[in-house]
């Protein structure tokens, strides 16, 4: 009997992954074959009405259905470039407003530094440098959820560091695009926006 209920559990799990399928497109522009950075991509739904903008830097429209395989997204609300990286990294923090706690952790747990900042909305860029080489986990807290990202520090810089850089003009409107509705089977329609 717990054979037929353990079979019945991974043949469940298989088909509802299956079932939450996710089709990503990606928007380029060309102009006299020479690529330009879109300002702004605007996507209608046009079955079930309804639109949606995504901002430069984003080129990236991602439309899914429900199932499990939502557990496999992968958290955007904060990266860093180089990762891994020599002595020090740059991390981008996609934040709602209000006020936002960033510590960096080694694998130990021990907190080596941490900031505490009232961030606006938008995307915040933040210097981290690790006095050690190793995997260290940082983390932001704001409005009472945490996210978390490992960082690979590949030389040690001698100290521990974290300071503001500067913020992007321009706000990724990635909550709107939650609201976006979309089914299989809908007509959309894509305008990309580019000023030269």
């Amino acid at each position: 009997m717990k054979r037929i209920i353990a079979l019945l559990a991974v043949l469940f799990s298989l088909v509802n992954g299956l079932r939450s399928q996710v089709i990503t497109i990606t928007f380029e522009a060309t102009l006299n074959t020479a690529p330009i950075a879109l300002d702004s991509i605007r996507v209608m739904n046009l079955t079930a009405g309804g639109d949606t903008m995504i901002y430069f830097p984003d080129n990236i429209l991602v439309l899914g259905s429900t199932g499990i395989g939502e557990a496999l997204y992968t958290d955007r609300t904060m990266h860093a470039l180089p990762n891994p990286f020599a002595s020090s990294t740059e991390v981008a923090v996609e934040s709602r407003g209000g006020a936002a706690r960033i510590s960096l952790h080694d694998m130990a747990g021990r907190e080596l530094v941490s900031l505490a900042a009232n961030l606006s909305v938008g995307v915040h860029r933040f210097r981290v440098s690790c006095a050690r080489p190793g995997v260290h986990v940082l983390s932001v807290v704001q409005g009472g959820v945490r996210h978390t990202m490992r960082l690979m520090a590949t030389e040690g810089a001698g100290v521990d560091g974290m300071s503001w850089v500067n913020q992007e003009q321009r706000v990724r409107a990635k909550s709107e695009r939650s609201l976006f509705i979309w089914a299989p089977g809908d007509a959309l329609r894509y305008i990309g926006y580019a000023t030269k």
